[in-house]
């Protein structure tokens, strides 16, 4: 049995989770390397061929570099699939669980953020990852709870749990 490393991690078990969306997102993107991409790339290393000496192409090795990471790309999309466990969106919870909306209050601010997968994370449009500080921290945390993060900078935020959704 062959393990697929990515990013250091051994994934061979860990759940993925994504949203069905996204999931169905990580389907259309594999497609298009292994039916697009890969094709293009293709056509790429066969000109740079024709064209001659392939020794010092800059071209051929500009499409092989492209060859490997087009296909590493597609290893992690198969594998990401592979350990897909679809987000379904909680209802009537007192914990905060993946695929839960929280309202947490920083200060006098208050914000809201939706505990997603890694692939989906986008914290900027309030999306945070369950792997993140954050995420880690909301996790199993009820209504009301204090909990606090360490930033980047060493300095502790602590975020009141106003409501989770």
């Amino acid at each position: 049995m062959v393990k697929i490393l990515l990013q250091g991690m051994d994934t061979e078990n860990k759940p993925y989770y994504v949203s069905q969306e996204g999931l169905e997102n990580l389907r259309v993107k594999l497609d298009a390397l292994k039916n697009i991409e890969r094709k293009k790339i293709a056509d790429r290393i066969k000109e740079a061929v024709e064209a001659g000496d392939i020794t010092d192409s800059p071209a051929y090795e500009s499409a092989r570099e492209a060859q490997a990471m087009n296909e590493g790309r597609i290893l992690e999309l198969e594998d990401l699939i592979k350990r897909a466990a679809v987000i379904k969106k909680r209802q009537n919870s007192t914990t905060v669980a993946i695929g839960s909306t929280v309202e947490v209050k920083q200060g006098v601010k208050k914000m809201e953020f939706t505990i997603v997968g890694s692939e989906e994370s986008d914290p900027g449009k309030g999306f945070i990852s369950n792997e993140s500080p954050l995420g880690q921290t909301l996790l199993g945390k009820k209504a009301g709870d204090q909990v606090f993060v360490t930033n980047l900078l060493g300095k502790k935020i602590d975020y009141k749990i106003i409501k989770i959704s």
